[in-house]
């Protein structure tokens, strides 16, 4: 651990470099090992929760849609009025 005042002179820079530099270098296969070990791990969601959530965004993507079609509408039409365009 690196004594606080020192810390606090060094560039976030150094930081991160001496971290890599002290990191353990591993081979591909050791990588690839690790990344399935970490991917297990992971709690997927099912085939059903996949559905509901895309059909939630769907739903929800029109519903934005149709507010700012609304607001905009409205400003469109306040900003008309008040400038007198189109009279």
């Amino acid at each position: 651990m690196i004594p606080k005042k020192d810390r606090l002179r060094r560039s976030p820079l150094s930081e991160a470099l001496e971290v890599y530099e002290t990191m353990a270098k591993t081979g591909p296969a050791k990588f690839v090992q690790e990344v399935r070990a970490e991917a297990a791990k992971v709690s997927w969601p099912t085939r059903r929760e996949t559905v509901i959530t895309t059909i939630m965004v769907f739903v929800f993507a029109v519903i934005a849609s149709i507010f700012f079609l609304i607001v905009d509408w409205v400003i469109r039409t306040g900003v008309t009025f008040v400038l007198g365009i189109g009279s």
